[in-house]
């Protein structure tokens, strides 16, 4: 039984650690205060589900979106022109937050690797 917990405990930090790039001390100390904390783990769960409802990404450049097509992707004042591609959500947002950017983007969710080859569609 004991062994059974620590599997299940080691499976959600790994879970954690990978999904989120932290450290296994810091996935260790989250899953514990959650666990201590059962009002905290009910109310993130319900965050969780309230965003597995609610937000997905945009068809088009794979913004954070209520529907298909993100606010970004829908303003009619954005220079559709002009893309900038980043590597993830948070470096887009972190860019919509200067409110300076005036383009659309194109979101990777990874890196451009450039030892293998690029099929670039123009």
């Amino acid at each position: 039984m004991i062994k059974m917990l620590e599997t299940t405990f080691d499976e959600i930090i790994e879970s954690i650690r990978t999904n989120q790039g932290l450290t296994k001390k810091t996935s260790e100390r989250l899953l514990v205060d959650l666990l201590i904390n059962k009002d905290k783990l009910n109310q993130f769960i319900d965050q969780l589900n309230k965003t597995k409802q609610l937000i997905s990404t945009c068809k088009i450049c794979g913004y954070l979106s209520e529907n298909d097509k993100c606010l970004v992707c829908s303003l009619e004042n954005r220079n559709q022109n002009i893309i900038c591609i980043v590597s993830t959500i948070l470096d887009a947002k972190n860019i919509e937050n200067a409110n300076k950017y005036k383009g659309v983007y194109h979101i990777l969710n990874g890196e451009i690797n450039l030892n293998k080859t690029l099929h670039l569609i123009s």
